[in-house]
């Protein structure tokens, strides 16, 4: 009886660790993607704020540089994260 415990024991502790394993990727992967959207968001935001100006104006301009800036964070957090480009947030 005691053996029946031990293994069960140990297929569980198994079992256990393995669903410990899965859970943690499938949150790490869920933050990676979650602050890609964020970024993703926030560029698309500001392409629509630029549309509302004339694209000789220094608010444009300001704007174009911010989004570029935002498009070279998300590329290389893209990467960091080794996301491929079907997976990340478009």
């Amino acid at each position: 009886m005691d053996r029946i415990i031990n293994i069960l024991s140990l297929v569980l502790g198994i079992v256990s660790l393995g669903y410990a394993f899965y859970s943690t990727h499938q949150l790490t992967k869920g933050m990676k993607i979650g602050a890609l959207q964020h970024i993703r968001f926030l560029i698309n935001r500001m392409e629509e704020e630029k549309g509302k100006q004339p694209p000789d104006s220094t608010q444009w301009r300001a704007m174009h540089h911010t989004q570029q800036d935002l498009e070279s964070l998300f590329n290389n957090l893209q990467k960091m994260f080794s996301i491929p480009d079907n997976q990340a947030p478009h």
